[in-house]
């Protein structure tokens, strides 16, 4: 998704996984905060929402792993909100502007689009501990990549909208009572990997 010849791509998410954390959670997802600042301290470096493609095979083979991985995780919920949020704002602005409906269909099959919903909004160490504030942070997500790609004509907008947004993840946490994700233990049975995670 991000192209940078001349900057090493680890150090801005090494330097967020060891120092921004708070009630034993990354603020920010370290490979988003990687990519917005490699992207913006380099004029080199971009975000290509179209290297992963948007055929409907390609979709379907990434919707599908994402949901086995989020199933497992039990973290589904933030990416179908965010995609159900996300989705009707892209067709209401084709039918807005008198588009065809394949052009929201094709901006929702693209492969960039795709990866970050099933795998970088829905990190359990980023997002908010209960099920209702993940589905606030990822309405709230895909409205702000909304106005950032359509409003600000800005590529990437689900990358920034994410980096921005992350900071209220502590909020949520507040406002909502949910128990902070625990990684199950490699021996641990896959019933009790949910221990935890309401």
């Amino acid at each position: 998704m991000c192209y940078s010849p001349q900057l090493p791509r680890p150090s801005p998410s090494a330097a967020n996984s060891s120092s921004a954390s708070a009630a034993g959670k990354h603020v920010f997802n370290p490979a988003n905060i990687g990519l917005v600042a490699v992207t913006s301290l380099s004029t080199g470096a971009w975000i290509s929402p179209g290297q992963w493609g948007s055929a409907t095979i390609g979709a379907l083979l990434l919707c599908g792993l994402g949901l086995l991985v989020l199933t497992r995780a039990r973290r589904a919920e933030t990416t179908l909100c965010f995609l159900a949020c996300f989705g009707p704002l892209l067709f209401g602005r084709a039918l807005w502007l008198g588009d065809p409906l394949e052009i929201a269909a094709h901006q929702l099959q693209s492969g960039a689009l795709l990866i970050f919903a099933f795998f970088m909004i829905s990190d359990p160490k980023t997002t908010p501990n209960s099920a209702t504030g993940r589905l606030l942070f990822a309405a709230v997500v895909a409205g702000a990549a909304f106005v950032i790609r359509f409003v600000y004509y800005t590529p990437g907008a689900p990358i920034l909208a994410l980096a921005i947004c992350a900071p209220m993840v502590p909020l949520i946490d507040r406002l909502s009572r949910g128990r902070l994700y625990s990684w199950a233990s490699p021996g641990e049975p896959v019933a009790d990997q949910s221990r935890g995670v309401k």
